[in-house]
Order: C-alpha cells, then structure tokens, then sequence
C-alpha cells in the first residue's frame, strides 16, 4: 500500500485522491492482514458478535510520505469479513438522516446465517436501498462479503 501511495502521489500531484482497503486472507492460519488507506473500516462478523477492524490512515495519493500499516485479526471458522463503501452508511432515509454505522451494524447483526455469502449479500443491499430515498442521487453502494468455511482448514 504504501508503494502504490508513493506511485499515485506523484501522479495526482494532490488535485485527487483514492482510498482502498485492502485484505490479504491466509485461511490455512485462519487470519487476515487488513491495511486501510482512508477507507471505511472493515467489520469481523462471528456468530453474534460484530468488531469493526480499524485500521486508520490517509487515501492513497494525498502525501508520499504516509507509511500504511496492516492489522491482523483472527478469521476463524463461520466468520464474516465485510467490506463496503461510504455510500452504503451515507445514503439518506425518509427522514433526511443519513443510515449511519449504528444502523448499519444493526443490519449486519440481523443478517440470516443461514444464506450462502451472496444471497446475504443480496438481502443487505436490498435492505439498505429500501432505507435510502432515493438511489438516483446516491453515492455508489458496494460491498464485499468473505465468509470463512466450517469445512476442512485451509478452505474458505
């Protein structure tokens, strides 16, 4: 990450900037290094408990001399690691208040379990677009659902 900041920093010349996340998984030990250039912070899903991940830092672009550092988090079997961005705490609701983390997290909490990863992906974009006004005017929505199998170690 901090390679690549070096490389767009000198390209945006500071008229832009990028922020990313990035998540290297290693199954087989059951953990995952996250490092984090101004994105949202990722959340560890497992059974009922919800931990953000936060790793702070700068986007990408803004000063050639950030260092990005990574965290490691246990990713153990059953687990859920979730990405996403801005757009999906941002979006406003009929009351003109913004969805927030608060909301967010309670989402991800009532997500069913017993969904594979896409189908829950799919039911949590459905119920945030349910809770925006309007989607016309909105920043992107996306996310990143890696559920970590109960199968045999090393699958994922």
């Amino acid at each position: 990450m901090t390679r690549l900041n070096r490389s767009l920093a000198g390209a945006l010349q500071g008229q832009t900037y990028v922020t990313a996340g990035l998540a290297m998984i290693d199954a087989r030990a059951g953990v995952i290094d996250y490092a984090s250039a101004g994105h949202m912070p990722p959340y560890l899903l497992n059974e009922d408990r919800l931990e953000e991940v936060e790793v702070s830092s700068l986007p990408l672009g803004v000063s050639a001399a950030v260092v990005y550092r990574e965290r490691r988090v246990s990713f153990p079997a059953g687990a859920r690691f979730v990405m996403y961005t801005d757009g999906m705490v941002e979006c406003a609701g009929a009351d003109g208040e913004m969805l927030g983390f608060d909301r967010f997290e309670k989402l991800l909490m009532t997500m069913d379990v017993r969904l594979e990863p896409g189908e829950q992906m799919k039911a949590l974009m459905e119920r945030v677009d349910a809770a925006a006004v309007s989607s016309e005017e909105a920043d992107d929505r996306t996310i990143v659902l890696i559920e970590r199998s109960r199968r045999a170690a090393g699958d994922l």
